[in-house]
């Protein structure tokens, strides 16, 4: 979805060839000051009367019932059943132009699935479902916000309501947003919490099942010719590659794992769950030298960088997985919602009294860029009163690293459905108490035990790990050889925003020990500099958007004197 207001009108046709990996139906609008098209693998995703113009993405839903074309939600918008944004589930962004009151109304799913992003040049607006075609505009502003690669420096994740451009802003899920065509502001308002604050004392195991199992339908009542699942070695994954088989029967669904060969615990894992449901399954094997195609390639498809080497091995994927299928479904989110990560059992052992896991040292990460706090930063978490403190927290924040995994997808074609980021699904499971969720015995309690009712014990008991390569000599040789690469060049070296004694030090380091806090501190540096590369500097960037694609040789270039 692109459109624009109140600004020299642009050929959407350009727009439509940044877009066009989002499918083959184009359809545009184009009056005196408005410009709206949508790129999609349906049509009806745009419509007009003399009132109104919408324009939508994703697979909204109302009522329980999937929105099919744009002029129904015009229809549900007249008769107010829009207003409340509680009453839209699904993954999904909405563009209302309102022409009589010359106001643009926004609203992103709950989650932030799909991706919605708007800039400022002059006195018009434009947005967009991806920040290149932003990028891509004349007259837009250039200008970094230190302050979000700050942010992401610290954390590694872009903070919410940002991006690395100053005059790029994502609208925030959850909550409409307006602005009035001529005012000069983005849309700011707060996103609502769809959390209680306070959880139930008890919740049957039957209303998760049910919650997924509805939310599952829900996702794939068009159903799809071709679907596929993400699946790792856990009981997330597996949970919803079942319950998408229940309710496609007619299919054979195919289930895709990236990890690294020679023992890998989640592809033999995932092999193992494959197997045992009778899915169709796909393995990819990768090793660090491959990112040096992968990075630059995953980066330009999620424009926010964030998640180290996961996303680049999702990105992989994903492209495998575009091979064979149209919609791919993910377990993404479930380890937030049940408290399944290792801090979360931490938290709970320390809040009850009961001894916790030695834990490392606290992460001296660099900061390599100037004007940050000096030296080194600790990565230490601020211990939650609760458990369910601790997950209503991190469901409010907000950021867009779900919205960049449905990037990632999108780039092949392929249409990303998250079950555990339904609305109705994170609502029960933030109802669940601590309990229910985490004990001496383990985590994600009420979740392995609905997965009891539809899996084979020995899946329901099996742990999940991360998908990502080891932390290894490999690697390491790989991020030396980038960083050389990445910071030895002149572009580099011209920037006026590192700290170059703390950029050799982070490499030092690395050259010294492969840890997880050396590793990721030289992967936050060269994802810096990439990002800058491709986006920020002219030439990088009018490359890719002529060639249609970024090319990681040109980004990744070898060293300049």
């Amino acid at each position: 979805m692109f459109g624009s207001i109140g600004m020299p009108l642009v050929d959407p046709a350009l727009f439509s060839r940044m877009l066009k990996h989002r499918g083959s139906y184009v359809d545009t609008i184009k009056g005196a000051e408005i410009s709206l098209s949508t790129v999609s693998r349906l049509p009806g995703r745009i419509f007009k009367d003399p009132e109104l113009m919408v324009a939508y993405t994703g697979s909204p839903s109302v009522e329980g019932k999937q929105v099919s074309m744009a002029a129904d939600l015009a229809e549900l918008y007249a008769l107010g059943k829009l207003d409340a944004p509680d009453a839209v589930n699904g993954h999904y962004c909405i563009a209302l132009v309102d022409i009589p009151k010359q106001q643009i109304r926004f609203l992103r799913d709950n989650i932030g699935v799909n991706t919605l992003y708007v800039t400022r040049i002059g006195r018009g607006l434009a947005f967009c479902t991806e920040y290149k075609c932003l990028r891509a505009l004349p007259g837009f502003d250039r200008s970094i916000d230190l302050e979000a690669i700050k942010g992401f420096e610290r954390t590694g994740w872009v903070p919410s309501g940002l991006t690395f451009f100053s005059q790029v802003k994502p609208v925030l899920p959850g909550k409409w947003s307006k602005v009035s065509y001529e005012d000069n502001s983005f849309p700011s308002e707060a996103a609502s919490s769809i959390t209680p604050a306070i959880a139930d004392a008890f919740v049957p195991v039957e209303v998760v099942a049910d919650a997924l199992l509805s939310a599952v339908e829900r996702l794939g009542a068009d159903q799809p010719p071709a679907v596929g699942i993400m699946l790792s070695s856990g009981v997330d994954s597996a949970l919803i590659a079942e319950l998408v088989a229940r309710s496609m029967k007619q299919i054979t669904v195919k289930s895709f794992t990236v990890g690294h060969n020679g023992g890998d615990p989640e592809i033999e894992g995932a092999r193992l769950t494959a197997l045992a449901l009778g899915l169709e399954h796909h393995e990819l094997f990768l090793e660090p030298s491959e990112f040096s195609r992968l990075l630059p390639e995953a980066m330009w498809a999620m424009e926010n960088p964030g998640g180290y080497d996961e996303y680049p091995c999702l990105f992989g994927l994903c492209e495998m997985a575009g091979l064979h299928v149209d919609v791919l479904f993910s377990g993404n989110l479930s380890d937030t919602l049940f408290g399944g990560m290792n801090f979360h059992t931490q938290l709970w052992k320390s809040l009850n009294g009961r001894p916790t896991d030695e834990e490392s040292a606290p992460n001296g990460s660099l900061t390599i860029l100037k004007g940050a706090a000096s030296g080194t930063h600790a990565t230490l978490r601020t211990r939650s009163p609760s458990l369910h403190a601790e997950l209503v927290a991190t469901m409010d924040r907000r950021d867009e690293r779900m919205g960049a995994q449905e990037m990632l997808a999108a780039r092949f074609g392929i249409d990303l459905r998250m079950p555990y980021a339904d609305t109705h699904v994170v609502r029960t499971a933030m109802r669940i108490p601590d309990p229910q969720k985490v004990n001496d015995k383990g985590n994600k309690l009420i979740l392995r035990q609905a997965s009891a009712m539809f899996l084979p014990e020995e899946i329901v008991k099996r742990p999940k790990r991360i998908q990502q390569l080891m932390y290894d000599s490999a690697m390491r040789t790989w991020l030396l050889t980038t960083f050389d690469l990445l910071f030895n060049s002149a572009a580099a070296q011209k920037r006026d925003v590192y700290d170059y004694e703390n950029l050799a030090l982070v490499r030092e380091e690395l050259v010294r020990e492969v840890t997880r806090s050396t590793v990721q501190n030289a992967w936050k540096a060269i994802s810096i500099e990439t990002w800058l590369r491709m986006f920020a500097d002219e030439e990088h960037f009018a490359r890719a958007i002529t060639d249609e694609s970024v090319k990681p040789e040109a980004v990744l270039s070898p060293a300049s004197p």
